[in-house]
């Protein structure tokens, strides 16, 4: 998406802190120390909007609240799968086995373990998600991530006139009753002048 995207605007793809290739931070890993991490980088480089922010999982968190935030830099707001700030509370909680089992392939980093169930299909992914601090960053995430929501849901998002895209699969298409849904459609929020951030 952003390879297509980078045709008619410029895209800025974004590792957090202790993710993929960037450094790890000493700072808790909740969405608050995060989006203000996210933003000393845009201030260092110098790019101060118009943005349209583009979030995907946990990153659709940290996205909204850098809109609500810093919401004079911003142009539009896209979530793509986005976590949603009352998601713990209303879906179906994992279970202790699965929790382990989560933790442990995280703890056995060191060995590799990883490498086992991540996809051979991209190989710079696997590569970049494999690393100890990779896995130990993803573990602190979600340690702090119901703070993430909470703090989210404290803030009673709503964007006003910021466009806002909402790209989810729930059901299959065929199954979604059209006339209880708006249709939206990704128009032409990124202009030449434009900046596009992935997280």
């Amino acid at each position: 998406m952003a390879e297509e995207v980078s045709q008619f605007s410029r895209v800025i793809t974004y590792d957090r802190a202790g993710l993929g290739w960037s450094e790890k931070s000493p700072h808790e890993r909740d969405s608050k120390v995060i989006v203000a991490e996210l933003h000393s980088v845009l201030e260092k480089k110098d790019i101060t909007g118009p943005i349209i922010l583009v979030g995907h999982s946990f990153g659709g968190v940290n996205m909204q609240r850098y809109a609500l935030t810093y919401s004079e830099y911003i142009a539009a707001l896209v979530l793509v799968d986005s976590a949603h700030e009352d998601q713990i509370n209303k879906m179906p909680q994992t279970n202790s086995l699965q929790k382990y089992l989560f933790k442990f392939g995280m703890w056995a980093a060191p060995v590799g373990i990883p490498r086992l169930y991540l996809s051979n299909t991209n190989p710079e992914e696997k590569a970049k998600k494999s690393t100890t601090k990779h896995q130990y960053t993803s573990l602190d995430e979600a340690e702090y991530f119901p703070r993430s929501l909470s703090e989210l849901n404290e803030l009673t998002p709503n964007f006003g006139n910021l466009p806002l895209v909402v790209v989810a699969r729930n059901k299959a298409s065929s199954e979604i009753d059209n006339t209880k849904t708006r249709d939206l459609v990704m128009g032409n929020f990124a202009g030449r002048h434009c900046h596009s951030l992935y997280q």
